[in-house]
């Protein structure tokens, strides 16, 4: 379950987009607009990471700063591709003292992001390069996180017996939708911003991000219900590539 949560929150991170006052529009074969893949983009995070530490045979604490950056960016067929390096879910399980690594992420014309299943993004990458490669395995539809348009209490990502149930368990889901002020993350402008929770509650774990359109992930939470596994960051900078419309 872990892994799959770590699959299904990638794309979420990137969130590029304009939108209506109460809904994010469907994506009309604009993948680069909606999201900042573009090269050169970054996002910068502090916060804390908890475990259990057997050798001191106690809860350890440390603060972190953590940087996502996008590396390289791939246009082929009906898929923009983007590898990015650092997701903050890199930080998951550990002591926060680690080499962030590379994901493949992958966003389609018709509205759907997902996130590679490749042990190696080398294969995904090579694959992208290969103007004869119809592509057609490189997704797997039950992989998709994103689905445009978001509006409140929308699932994804779930089979239909999650899909059914009452207690939104086993699925993500746009939890809510509040306007909420952003005061102090560098390359922000500090103004009343509408942001769209989502989460993916399972009994073991939970995962609860901060979307805002135009920027991505402006916080990241994830806390395990037995033992110690937490981690909890907050955007401090957003620095746009300047291959970035303003």
């Amino acid at each position: 379950m872990c892994s799959l949560r770590k699959l299904t929150i990638g794309m979420i991170l990137l969130g590029f987009v304009s939108f209506a006052q109460s809904d994010l529009p469907a994506q009309n074969s604009k993948a680069p607009e909606v999201f900042p893949l573009v090269e050169g983009t970054s996002w910068v995070y502090q916060g804390t990471v908890r475990w259990y530490d057997f050798n001191s045979v106690k809860v350890a604490k440390t603060r972190v700063t953590w940087t996502t950056q996008v590396k390289r960016v791939t246009r082929h067929a009906h898929l923009t591709a983007a590898v990015i390096n650092g997701f903050p879910w890199d930080l998951d399980w550990s002591d926060g003292d680690l080499q962030p690594s590379d994901a493949l992420l992958l966003a389609s014309d018709d509205g759907g992001y997902y996130v590679s299943q490749f042990d190696d993004i080398k294969d995904g990458v090579k694959r992208l390069a290969d103007s004869n490669d119809s592509l057609q395995d490189l997704i797997n539809p039950d992989d998709v996180f994103l689905q445009l348009p978001l509006t409140k209490g929308k699932k994804f990502s779930c089979d239909s017996d999650a899909m059914a149930r009452d207690d939104n368990m086993y699925c993500w889901v746009v939890s809510s939708v509040d306007r909420i002020s952003l005061l102090k993350v560098k390359g922000l402008e500090p103004k009343q911003c509408q942001v769209y929770e989502i989460s993916f509650r399972t009994n073991p774990d939970d995962t609860e991000l901060q979307f805002l359109p135009a920027v991505g992930l402006i916080s990241y939470q994830y806390h395990h219900h037995g033992s110690i596994a937490d981690t909890d960051l907050k955007l401090v900078a957003f620095h746009k590539s300047p291959g970035l419309r303003p």
